[in-house]
């Protein structure tokens, strides 16, 4: 074997390791589940608390949504958003905060007027501040931190959700 046919085969090596580390964290969406599809189009969403605008935006595109008059199923979404420092620099600067989500879910059958379903996800993830006078990069930091931490909230809900048996059967509120 020549020389010029192991240095290709070592750089399409190279060029392999680097794509395979590249999507290394690489999320996959969930599964799709039937109940979800049951509930697609026919739920009427309420969304509360912080951050409820793309809460309901994420919301709608994965389950859709139905006009207050024209609906079978019933989801309040109440979510809340803390801030947190977690590193305190000795000039009393933060460096690196977490944004926390928590996310309460009430899923009702309006038909039955019912609970059908209730959960409560927290997530948290955390971003640096970038300083020298501009927060550019620390805003946009925190916003890419907020729509992950959102969307793998709803996901999760989702997936949850897709998991229930019997849409029409109540829970108990004790």
């Amino acid at each position: 074997m020549s020389y010029s046919n192991i240095f290709k085969r070592i750089v399409v090596l190279i060029i392999a390791i680097i794509f395979i580390n590249g999507c290394a964290d690489l999320e996959f969406a969930y599964k799709t589940n039937k109940s979800i599809l049951k509930i697609k189009g026919l739920t009427y969403l309420f969304v509360e608390g912080s951050e409820a605008g793309e809460i309901y935006s994420y919301t709608v595109s994965n389950i859709g949504g139905s006009n207050e008059s024209n609906f079978t199923y019933k989801l309040l979404i109440s979510s809340k958003k803390t801030i947190l420092a977690e590193v305190i620099e000795k000039d009393a600067t933060a460096s690196k905060f977490s944004i926390e989500y928590t996310i309460i879910y009430n899923l009702f059958n309006a038909v039955e007027g019912c609970k059908i379903f209730t959960t409560e996800i927290s997530n948290k993830d955390f971003y640096d501040s970038v300083s020298e006078g501009y927060s550019f990069g620390s805003d946009f930091a925190k916003e890419e931190v907020s729509k992950k931490l959102i969307y793998k909230n709803v996901g999760q809900f989702l997936y949850e959700a897709g998991e229930i048996t019997n849409l029409k059967e109540c829970i108990s509120e004790n």
